[in-house]
């Protein structure tokens, strides 16, 4: 595995790479690092040439404003354009779907397919006014009022129960965070917009969790019917962060979908419907 500093177009991320084989990138969400993929990325690297990252101003990236949907998509694209010699396979999380989304719709040349992980749309006036006021708070606060209300409302409780280290790694990612960098990219998750996904017609995976306040059940459904080649698995036990709450199922349905045809079509191993919640706060 390499770990390193790479200057893409006119900005330097930090980028861990692992693996031969097609191009898989990974982008995570807002209070997220590259290292939420660590399980992933070490199954699929087996196969597959797994490249994850820092977005800006998150972990080891240096903050270089101004963060905004936009200019995260500008980044992912250049990592995209520098790393591969074909089409890739982007794999997101939370946040970090609108960027993979908003590269599908601008460059989808350059998507072979997708799996989108909790995934999020644009935000309404509600939720932009709800993720300004956390802007404010880190900026005023630091980063610790952030993580301490972030720890147990976007798991679900039987992964805490299970594994106790669950809240300490989230309570971690946060804390490691730039105050000023993650209050701008919650300005920038504010002013998201949905983008149109007439035009995505390369396979997408979207995984939820039945316990999920961000990500619910209907929502990633909603987004699924947006997509001609798209499937929703929703994951029993799972509040919004699949990766380390459910990693080997999380890898027995990327792997499973990276190897397949891709059509579309349902699964669940959900035990009920959930319902939209509002917006905790901490992360996306």
């Amino acid at each position: 595995m390499s770990a390193r500093l790479l200057r893409i177009a006119d900005r330097t991320v930090f980028t861990e790479e692992s693996g031969d084989g097609a191009p898989v990138i990974m982008v995570h969400g807002l209070g997220g690092t590259s290292s939420c993929f660590e399980p992933l990325a070490a199954g699929l690297s087996r196969q597959y040439r797994t490249i994850r990252y820092d977005f800006n101003g998150h972990g080891r990236t240096p903050l270089r404003p101004p963060v905004t949907i936009g200019s995260l998509t500008d980044e992912l694209e250049a990592l995209v354009a520098t790393m591969a010699d074909r089409p890739v396979c982007v794999i997101a999380h939370s946040m970090g779907t609108l960027i993979a989304l908003q590269l599908a719709a601008d460059r989808p040349e350059m998507i072979d397919r997708m799996v989108l992980i909790s995934p999020v749309r644009g935000a309404s006036p509600a939720a932009g006014q709800a993720m300004s006021d956390r802007a404010a708070l880190a900026r005023s606060q630091g980063m610790a009022a952030i993580a301490e209300s972030a720890l147990t409302s976007g798991t679900s409780r039987s992964a805490r129960e299970s594994n106790p280290l669950l809240t300490a790694l989230i309570r971690e990612l946060l804390l490691g965070q730039d105050s000023e960098a993650y209050a701008q990219a919650c300005e920038a998750r504010a002013g998201a917009r949905d983008c149109d996904l007439r035009g995505v017609g390369a396979p997408v995976l979207l995984l939820s969790g039945s316990e999920d306040p961000l990500s619910s059940a209907e929502l990633t459904a909603r987004l699924t019917r947006e997509m001609p080649q798209a499937r929703q698995v929703t994951l029993a036990r799972c509040g919004h962060w699949p990766l380390i709450e459910r990693a080997p199922a999380v890898l027995a349905a990327v792997s499973a979908f990276l190897q397949s045809d891709a059509l579309p079509g349902q699964a669940d191993d959900r035990a009920a419907h959930q319902h939209d919640r509002p917006v905790p706060p901490g992360y996306e």
